[in-house]
């Protein structure tokens, strides 16, 4: 009896010892339990320089200012007639010819003048579009037979310091195609081309399927043959470079096909910039 209580007490005395030695043991990492490799360092790369692209041309519409409070009107111009005059900037005016529905004149500077001793109202400034009355400006397209319209002058409105003016194409039969045309000034901006410009809205109504309505375009002395552009479409386009010593310009013909569906716009980047315009020299 005696020896089982010496066994027991033992073995009771043994087990924290046993415990404690397993803990203070140090497992010896295997093959799964390896160090993590510690990641090399990169080394430095310089880094690569993008080259800036030059920016491109932008024209903008800048914010409306007229340059007089009655800038849509009536006024002789140079002895040929009356005139509808559209004021749209200080370095922009339009003459329309309403008989026949077209510009006849821009120019930038003064405006209208008519000065003492002078029997004529006269555009003054720089000019920058100069194209006399014709006859056969607008044209029409029916089942592929070519005919040139009368036109008539249906007025002008104006909405948000904008203006439209109302056309009537009318056929030999009596029936008439109505064209809008919207004018507004434009400015070009860039670094090394800071230019004036004029955007033109044309929009058909009522015409009939089978039919193309086309507008006679005359653009002259550009610096660049893309200073003229559209989002519709020129037939019998030409254009032709003029060399001189210091450069060259482009004179540019064709007739503008109008979309019977969507407004179509006409953009014309003119050769004077806004200084030179507001001296009108």
């Amino acid at each position: 009896m005696r020896w089982l209580l010496c066994t027991i007490l033992f073995f009771l005395i043994s087990l924290p010892i046993q415990a404690q030695t397993e803990t203070t043991k140090e497992k010896k990492p295997g093959k799964e339990q390896k160090a993590e490799k510690e990641p090399k360092a990169e080394k430095d790369k310089p880094e690569k320089v993008k080259k800036e692209k030059p920016p491109k041309p932008v024209e903008v519409i800048p914010v409306i200012s007229r340059p007089r409070e009655n800038w849509v009107f009536k006024s002789e111009l140079d002895g040929n007639g009356e005139f509808l005059v559209v004021a749209l900037d200080k370095t922009l005016w339009l003459g329309y010819d309403t008989a026949h529905c077209a510009i006849y004149k821009g120019w930038s500077g003064l405006g209208v003048v008519k000065r003492e001793n002078e029997k004529f109202t006269r555009a003054e400034g720089y000019p920058i579009i100069d194209q006399p009355p014709v006859e056969k400006i607008w044209k029409i397209s029916r089942n592929g037979t070519m005919s040139y319209p009368k036109t008539e002058f249906r007025g002008y409105s104006i909405a948000d310091n904008k203006v439209t003016l109302h056309y009537a194409l009318v056929m030999d039969d009596g029936s008439q195609i109505g064209v809008e045309e919207s004018p507004e000034f434009v400015l070009r901006k860039k670094a090394d081309d800071n230019r004036i410009g004029l955007e033109r809205s044309f929009r058909v109504v009522n015409a009939p399927e089978g039919t193309d309505v086309m507008l006679a375009v005359v653009g002259e002395s550009m610096l660049f043959g893309g200073d003229i552009k559209t989002d519709g479409k020129f037939v019998e386009e030409v254009k032709h470079k003029r060399h001189f010593d210091w450069g060259s310009l482009y004179d540019f013909t064709g007739d503008l096909k109008l979309n019977n569906s969507e407004p179509v716009l006409l953009k014309m980047i003119f050769t004077i910039n806004p200084e030179t315009a507001a001296r009108g020299k």
